[in-house]
């Protein structure tokens, strides 16, 4: 699986069958599959790629589509916002963007079954809490936040200036590693 950061909290998520887009920020990208979190300013997307129409996700539920499992969780009745977690290629992610800077026992072992946290600046502690083998950063736009939120939490390892992120199980750290993808 190959992971772009598209800005603000939206992320591509391509497999060979199947191009995904959580919270699209462009209605120039194309993706099979949209699911919207609960993130405000998301945008309709240009059209399909490998169907004859896009597939949108905007409420909970279990969906499986060419080979891509997607969970979408709401964690508060009064609250629309959503835990989105897709597993594709033996790796599963979990995209928090949507999720307070605190979150429940349950929530957060939800988590932690997730080999690669997608997390906004804000919400740092959560990857000190889920210790994913991969936390990619989000919610920023432009290097100058990234710097500061580096040197305010120090991480052990940060990989820098990445333009696609290729996700396979059998490479994945031993240890929790802090990815910045270019936007």
């Amino acid at each position: 699986m190959e992971l772009t950061f598209l800005g603000k909290n939206s992320f591509k998520f391509k497999t060979k069958n199947l191009t995904l887009i959580v919270d699209p920020v462009s209605p120039k990208e194309r993706a099979d599959v949209v699911v919207f979190s609960g993130v405000a300013g998301v945008v309709a997307v240009a059209g399909a790629v490998n169907r004859t129409e896009v597939f949108v996700i905007d409420k909970e539920g279990e969906y499986e589509l060419g080979g891509v499992g997607i969970i979408v969780d709401r964690l508060s009745p009064d609250k629309e916002d959503k835990l989105v977690r897709i597993s594709a290629d033996g790796v599963a992610i979990a995209d928090v963007s949507a999720l307070p800077t605190e979150v429940e026992e349950k929530t957060l072992e939800k988590l932690r079954e997730s080999d690669v946290l997608i997390v906004p600046l804000s919400k740092a502690k959560l990857i000190e809490d889920a210790e994913p083998y991969l936390a990619v950063l989000a919610g920023y736009d432009n290097a100058a936040e990234v710097d500061q939120f580096l040197a305010i939490h120090k991480f052990e390892v940060v990989k820098r200036d990445i333009d696609k992120l290729k996700l396979e199980a059998d490479s994945l750290p031993d240890n929790t590693e802090v990815v910045v993808l270019n936007g």
